[in-house]
């Protein structure tokens, strides 16, 4: 289930929410709870860094018990999982919790969010881990997608709350996939980053203009590339890679000469581009010169199958 921003109720009373941790994310969160009407309670152990939201209307507390007491509904987000795990460690704010739902931003993977559920769950908190894919200056906006999932994600005024702060979707009890949604889609992000920085590092050395480069990159990823990821997606899903529009065979060949061949005669790094022909190559080598790009995913999945051609 999403929740759209733009779904809000302005009509409903707002429900307060304590903000535990007001670095640049956690602010970002409380300011955007502060503009959708919701009253804010705000803890920081370095208190000097929460005292500006207390400008923007919310109540800065004295320490994170009296933070907690404030409201039914309390958003972690701290500097990681240690720190989160040093704060709820405390026998007082985890008895203060009970009966609370506790939405964990803190990054964490998979398994951390898990744990967390559990120890949730043995004390009566209501748990719900997040993650937000979205830089602070987004929160508030369409522009953020925000992914929780957990015991506690169909708890009452939950909903309004994060429509506050994004585009809201539910994964459902399983508090581990909000993680792992979160780590499949920067791993995506940064693959993607590391391309496009050597395509745009070749086109200037070249000595084409990145403002002329990018009246091309735009319509080559909103048109080429989605159609490209749909399509791989769609395949490994089928785990069908046979009459590939190009084969493995020609994406090597196309790296070789292309993108290697172009990028040393430019005198530019080629380590990451290397990297990725070595995974081609060791594909061909493993027997699927003849198969789409998607069967790269059985690779990943289980590499002993290049050992044995899959």
């Amino acid at each position: 289930m999403t929740v759209d921003p733009g779904q809000r109720d302005a009509g409903r009373p707002r429900s307060p929410v304590t903000v535990i941790g007001t670095g640049t994310m956690g602010s970002a969160l409380a300011r955007a709870l502060l503009a959708a009407g919701h009253p804010v309670t705000a803890w920081n152990r370095t208190q000097a860094r929460a005292a500006p939201l207390a400008e923007a209307g919310a109540s800065i507390a004295a320490d994170p018990a009296v933070a907690v007491q404030a409201s039914d509904l309390v958003l972690m987000c701290v500097s990681d999982q240690a720190a989160a795990d040093e704060l709820l460690s405390s026998g007082s704010l985890a008895d203060l919790l009970r009966d609370r739902t506790l939405v964990q931003r803190t990054t964490g993977t998979a398994a951390d969010g898990r744990r967390n559920a559990a120890w949730a769950s043995s004390r009566g908190i209501g748990y719900v881990d997040a993650a937000i894919l979205a830089y602070p200056r987004e929160i508030g906006t369409d522009g953020a997608e925000i992914f929780y999932c957990g015991p506690g994600a169909t708890a009452a005024g939950l909903e309004p709350v994060l429509a506050a702060l994004g585009r809201a979707h539910n994964l459902g009890e399983d508090a581990g996939r909000a993680a792992v949604v979160d780590a499949a889609l920067i791993a995506f992000f940064y693959g993607t980053l590391a391309g496009f920085l050597h395509c745009a590092t070749l086109a200037s050395a070249e000595g084409m203009a990145i403002t002329d480069l990018l009246e091309l990159t735009g319509p080559f990823f909103s048109r080429f590339i989605a159609n490209a990821v749909t399509e791989t997606g769609e395949r490994i899903a089928r785990r069908d890679y046979r009459e590939p529009q190009s084969s493995m065979d020609t994406h090597l060949g196309g790296i070789d000469l292309l993108v290697l061949g172009s990028s040393r005669d430019a005198g530019i790094d080629v380590r990451v581009v290397t990297a990725i022909r070595d995974t081609f190559v060791r594909a061909v080598s493993a027997g699927h010169g003849g198969d789409d790009i998607a069967v790269l995913a059985e690779l990943l999945r289980h590499p002993a199958a290049e050992q044995d051609g899959g």
